[in-house]
């Protein structure tokens, strides 16, 4: 039998309540208890969806901070000991038009001073100029100027 909330007390008796109507009194607390409680918990569950979206992205641009610095600035060297005058190098002939040479140089290993023999490089440019890395004297210490190309 379907009735309503006044009809089925007038039916079924005084103070009697329908069993299934979520209005009814002795149900009453118990949606509400569930109603609060499903968005409390739909609550936790979006901020912690939130902070883990944050937290991967948080992640993903500190790990690509760490990969994409600039070369100058991952291998700054600073040296109190002036590097020793260039060798003299005999050049082989190129192998292309294309390539120029880039001269050999002094590289500090945290010790003393390597030599590190000149090669050619490719020219993918070939309007640009290779400016050779080299030391340069500032403040009382050696700074090293990685080598690149000019357009």
């Amino acid at each position: 039998m379907m009735c309503r909330m006044n009809s089925c007390r007038a039916v079924v008796g005084i103070g009697a309540d329908p069993p299934n109507e979520v209005g009814s009194p002795r149900l009453r607390p118990l949606f509400t208890q569930l109603q609060t409680s499903f968005s409390v918990y739909s609550g936790m569950r979006r901020r912690f969806v939130s902070y883990m979206v944050g937290a991967a992205a948080g992640l993903t641009i500190a790990a690509g901070t760490l990969f994409l610095l600039p070369k100058s600035a991952a291998e700054e060297v600073i040296v109190r000991v002036a590097p020793p005058p260039a060798r003299v190098e005999t050049l082989p002939p190129p192998p292309s038009r294309y390539h120029v040479w880039d001269p050999g140089h002094w590289r500090w290993n945290g010790r003393g001073y390597v030599w590190v023999p000149g090669h050619y490089i490719n020219n993918a440019h070939h309007y640009a100029r290779w400016v050779p890395g080299h030391w340069v004297n500032r403040g009382g210490g050696w700074y090293w100027v990685e080598g690149h190309w000019r357009y």
